[in-house]
């Protein structure tokens, strides 16, 4: 029997040791790891949740998580992820939960602030996060941008850590989701991509050569939202809306608990005081990613957003 070496990562900050290979991260070289990921036996239960959902449990410091005919996921203490594949899902499968909501658990567990953005960085070397729900259009005009030259640190879930008064994004891994229906906004093909589960019309872009590997400061945060009108609207948010806003971008807010509640709060309340916040409001259809490109730069430039 051969038995794989363990495979090293680097993602959000933390270095990840692996025994099976995830094709999505960058490799790394470390002596010692930071989280384990397993291929293992996971409990069915987790004993006295202080949170439900209806495929996830957790405490402070377990979670687990039962995708059915995927694999059922249980993360300990910050460090460590069991993950019982399974019989006839797909690596692909049960990376692409892996690496959405159990890591954002894993995250929470740790006292890290994980966002629903991306990350990029753009002109003069400035950090800035792209945040939003689910269907706002945060992947179609990252990847837009990433097609204009900028750089990308991360794709749906950005962590920030505060560092000397200023918050710092970490990036997480090159790679890029997409639903095909918003390929005709941007340079992407189906062919070009990987299909991320069957029957999900929805593709997966590996982006070495324009990944950005290192943290930066975060300058400014793009908060997206549509309403019924034909024009876009951007205004800068202050004050306790500028707090409230940013909060509710955090990614899976339900994961939070009353261990690390505090420190969220106050992590969040060191990026509304250090970054500039700005919120977006663009019609219901189509999206008008050179409109969106034009108002992200004019912020980054310090001109006009009008």
């Amino acid at each position: 029997m051969t038995i794989n070496p363990p495979f090293k990562y680097r993602a959000f900050g933390l270095n990840i040791q692996s025994d099976f290979e995830i094709d999505e991260m960058m490799p790394a070289s470390f002596e010692k790891e930071e989280v384990r990921i397993t291929m293992a036996e996971a409990p069915k239960a987790i004993n006295n949740p202080v949170k439900e959902g209806v495929r996830f449990q957790l405490t402070a410091n377990e979670f687990l998580l039962n995708v059915d005919n995927v694999a059922r996921y249980y993360v300990s203490d910050g460090n460590a992820i069991r993950i019982e594949k399974s019989n006839g899902s797909t690596h692909q499968e049960v990376r692409l939960f892996l690496l959405g909501v159990v890591f954002g658990a894993l995250l929470h567990q740790r006292g890290m602030v994980p966002f629903h953005a991306s990350a990029l960085k753009g002109p003069g070397g400035k950090g800035f996060m792209i945040c939003g729900r689910s269907g706002i259009g945060k992947s179609t005009i990252t990847a837009y941008l990433v097609k204009q030259g900028y750089s990308l640190l991360s794709d749906d879930i950005s962590v920030v850590q505060a560092e000397e008064g200023r918050v710092r994004v970490y990036p997480s891994y090159p790679f890029l989701k997409l639903w095909k229906d918003v390929m005709d906004h941007v340079d992407f093909t189906a062919e070009d991509g990987t299909r991320l589960r069957e029957p999900l019309e929805k593709y997966g872009y590996r982006l070495d050569e324009t990944f950005y590997s290192y943290a930066l400061y975060l300058n400014n945060v793009f908060i997206l939202s549509v309403y019924n009108r034909e024009e876009y609207k951007t205004e800068e948010l202050r004050g306790i809306e500028k707090f409230e806003a940013l909060k509710n971008q955090t990614f899976r807010f339900q994961f939070v608990t009353e261990k690390n509640r505090s420190g969220h709060f106050n992590l969040v309340n060191q990026l509304a005081q250090s970054a500039r916040v700005y919120r977006i409001t663009r019609p219901q259809s189509p999206i008008d990613t050179e409109r969106l490109h034009q108002i992200i730069l004019n912020v980054l430039k310090g001109w006009s957003v009008l």
